[in-house]
């Protein structure tokens, strides 16, 4: 896959970085942390953006489309795919009281108050992020 390509007259970038084993529980945090990080790097283009799209995976991406927001005034489309730290919480990857479930709970404040849009998958998903992550002035 190339990493630019223009499809429709939309600019598609493709950000290539380090990928460990998903198969085992360090792997897959080391590759959700770099992966943030390489589009961390990046946010400052993101000042030209109109709008950005992040999904819920990897969990600590949405901050960086949040951190777009507030600096630049970037709309922002949220898809829930997964809701974490709950899914985290529910898979034994992460206890109540972990330092990663405490950490969830901030990017999920921080998150939910700066984007524009949210797209829930199912009628469920929906139902629960209205009773669990959106303020009463959201809903």
């Amino acid at each position: 896959m190339p990493v630019f390509e223009v499809h429709e007259n939309i600019e598609i970038k493709r950000l290539k970085y380090i990928q460990l084993r998903r198969s085992s529980f360090f792997g897959r945090l080391i590759n959700y942390f770099y992966f943030t990080f390489a589009v961390g790097i990046r946010l400052r283009e993101f000042r030209k953006y109109k709008a950005i799209i992040v999904y819920s995976n990897p969990p600590m991406l949405p901050i960086i489309a949040a951190l777009a927001k507030k600096f630049f005034k970037t709309k922002v489309v949220f898809v829930s795919y997964d809701v974490y730290p709950e899914i985290a919480r529910i898979t034994n990857s992460a206890s109540k009281n972990s330092i990663i479930t405490r950490v969830m709970k901030i990017i999920n404040k921080v998150v939910f108050k700066r984007i524009t849009k949210v797209i829930a998958l199912s009628n469920e998903m929906k139902e629960f992020l209205f009773n669990n992550r959106l303020t009463l002035s959201e809903k």
